[in-house]
């Protein structure tokens, strides 16, 4: 297999920031090294993270690591139901814009463009492309 790379994001619904890690690798523990990020952004905060059922989020160091950080729930979304995660209208917003159907040789360019379109991501914008916040008359985003 060849070089990949994997963006974790999470979207805060009441306020529209997010959180992302752009990794080389989609496993346990690139997802923990996300976990971790998430909750140096929310420290002492009670933190509910919805997800799919992806092997990477429930192996065995993931459950370990749970049982360190009592403040972080996951919450497990019906399998192949992405309709119900909000973060999924981001997923779909992101993949066309910077590497739907492309393939590249170095995935630094890539890399690059994903950081640099999530940067730019304003809250409300965040909101809006994941379908909580209702578009306002005469607003394009």
């Amino acid at each position: 297999m060849g070089a990949q790379l994997c963006v974790f994001l999470a979207l805060n619904p009441l306020t529209g920031a997010t959180v992302y890690q752009l990794l080389q690798r989609h496993h346990g523990e690139a997802f923990l090294q996300f976990l971790e990020k998430v909750v140096t952004v929310y420290p002492n905060r009670v933190v509910h993270v919805i997800l799919d059922n992806a092997r990477s989020h429930n192996c065995h160091r993931v459950q370990e690591w749970l049982l360190l950080h009592p403040e972080v729930h996951l919450v497990w979304l019906p399998k192949r139901s992405p309709q119900f995660n909000p973060v999924e209208a981001l997923w779909r917003w992101l993949k066309p814009e910077v590497a739907g159907n492309r393939t590249h040789s170095d995935l630094e360019p890539l890399q690059v463009a994903r950081r640099q379109q999530l940067d730019q991501l304003t809250p409300e914008q965040a909101l809006r492309k994941s379908g909580l916040l209702a578009r306002k008359e005469g607003q394009n985003f």
